[in-house]
């Protein structure tokens, strides 16, 4: 019997598929998601000054309130009304002499531009020597 001979197979090496770039689809899916990204931080951050401002403006209007509040705890007990506008914000007040000697205050602060996001008011009451 003769000899038989075996020949072994021997990997062969397979060449790694040669990537040469990215396709297209690839570069505008990328494009789109960045797009994306971008179009959110724009739209929080026009959200975050917007909020800001009228944070702002709540503020200023507290504040007039708050001095109102202290002009008219001094005030004679005599009718008087009045108006400012600084600031962006427009204020009307008025005190009047009520039923039994009763000093009444009313007073209204709003934005002027945006009358619908800032807008504080008040009504108080203190009693008047006759």
């Amino acid at each position: 019997m003769a000899p038989t001979v075996r020949r072994l197979r021997t990997p062969t090496r397979r060449s790694p598929r040669v990537r040469r770039g990215d396709t297209i689809v690839e570069a505008l899916v990328a494009l789109l998601l960045l797009s994306v990204g971008a179009l959110a931080l724009v739209g929080l951050t026009v959200t975050i000054s917007r909020d800001e401002r009228r944070a702002a403006l709540r503020r200023h209007a507290s504040e007039r309130l708050e001095a109102r509040m202290v002009e008219w705890s001094s005030a004679p007990c005599v009718d008087d009304a009045g108006g400012t506008t600084a600031g962006g914000l427009a204020e009307g007040w008025s005190f009047r002499v009520g039923a039994d000697s009763v000093l009444v205050l009313r007073d209204t602060v709003r934005a002027e531009h945006e009358p619908a996001a800032v807008e504080a008011s008040l009504v108080a009451a203190r009693g008047c020597e006759p």
